[in-house]
């Protein structure tokens, strides 16, 4: 998904663009560390888990 960044984030700029997954880290949006790293490196098998419900939308 797209959104405008509202504020500069220390990732994003405010007015950019910000291209994120439907399910991402807060440090996609903001620079953070969080979640942590055992979290973060299982954000990839998340989404596949999600988009493969069959509530997933397509996002």
């Amino acid at each position: 998904m797209t959104l405008t960044a509202a504020a500069d984030t220390g990732v994003w700029a405010k007015g950019q663009p910000a291209t994120l997954n439907t399910v991402s880290g807060h440090r996609d949006g903001y620079a953070t560390l969080c979640p942590g790293a055992t979290l973060y490196s299982a954000l990839p098998a998340i989404r596949t888990t999600a988009g493969s419900s069959p509530y997933a939308t397509g996002n």
